[in-house]
């Protein structure tokens, strides 16, 4: 082998080594884009007036619904499509209140730092027992099953469970 057989292998190798590195540089790259859009929600409550159930997008990309379940004590409703209330308070034995809801339709995106309201309970008038509230709230749950936009991946999300 002379001097310019020598220069070509040499270039040849740089060249692969060149090649690998971009390669690992783009996964590299492609799994800091996944985790910067990687979506996470929560599942907040409040008092205040009645119980406010609250669907909160936390993380930091849009999350799409894949499935949304609610749970009451030990059965399931998955993607309801009407509104299931009425038979749920009839199930736990539960009267004289006022309610609005909302529910998240599979395939929905919600983008981060928002929040939507899943369920609002409120008094219907002065002489409902103020025990219906935590008759409600000890018999009622969320579940969210959710992806981001980069992943197949299923990610799920049970009200006071993490993720």
């Amino acid at each position: 082998m002379d001097n310019s057989d020598y220069i070509a292998l040499g270039s040849a190798i740089i060249a692969l080594a060149a090649f690998a590195v971009a390669i690992w540089q783009g996964h590299i790259g492609r799994q800091h884009n996944i985790l910067s859009v990687k979506p996470r929600f929560h599942l907040d409550k409040s008092y205040i007036e009645g119980l406010h159930y609250y669907l909160e997008s936390q993380g930091l990309g849009p999350g799409i619904i894949a499935k949304f379940t609610i749970l009451v004590n030990d059965s399931e409703i998955n993607d309801p499509t009407e509104d299931p209330w009425p038979d749920i308070f009839k199930s736990i034995e539960v009267e004289g209140i006022n309610y609005d809801f909302h529910i998240p339709s599979v395939g929905s995106t919600h983008t981060p730092n928002t929040s939507r309201q899943l369920l609002s309970v409120t008094y219907a008038s002065i002489s409902t027992d103020p025990k219906v509230i935590e008759l409600i709230d000890n018999a009622i749950n969320f579940k969210i099953d959710y992806k981001s936009l980069y992943e197949n991946e299923i990610f799920s999300y049970k009200g006071g469970e993490g993720a």
